[in-house]
């Protein structure tokens, strides 16, 4: 079935979408200005995003499969433990994706973008928007080193 191309069954944007609403009625239902669950929800945002851009890379690959020679041609490692394919079975095929791209970073817009550049020769951000994403991970590191206990108290 078409549907196994994707994590969990569902294609990658719908998830995302659904992800990205849920987030969004809490900001609603929370207080209004700075808040803790709002907080957690652009946390949670950024997370999905990332969580986004690797589901979508993988179910490329599980669609288009010889596109794994564009990663290899700009020297990403394209290598998978053989023994993850058995536990897959007979749907190893269309699930290769996975297996490829949870190896991959994508914790940075360059990250995202050079992997993205090398699948298929595109880059999902602007310059702009690479600044912008850089600049909402930063915050969002911020907000998660603030609430993280430190290890020396």
């Amino acid at each position: 079935m078409w549907l196994d191309y994707f994590v969990g069954g569902v294609p990658t944007g719908e998830y995302f979408l659904c992800d990205l609403r849920d987030c969004s009625e809490l900001i609603e239902r929370s207080s209004k200005g700075i808040s803790r669950a709002n907080e957690i929800c652009f946390i949670g945002m950024l997370s999905y995003f990332e969580a986004f851009c690797k589901g979508h890379f993988a179910s490329i690959l599980n669609i288009e499969p010889t596109l794994l020679t564009n990663l290899r041609q700009k020297s990403h490692d394209i290598l998978i433990d053989p023994l993850h394919l058995l536990g897959m079975r007979d749907e190893w095929a269309i699930r290769l994706g996975f297996l490829v791209a949870e190896k991959y970073d994508f914790g940075t817009p360059q990250k995202i973008a050079a992997l993205y550049n090398a699948l298929l020769k595109v880059t999902p951000f602007s310059k702009s928007e690479a600044q912008f994403y850089q600049e909402m991970l930063r915050d969002r590191n911020l907000l998660v080193q603030r609430w993280t206990p430190s290890l020396t108290q």
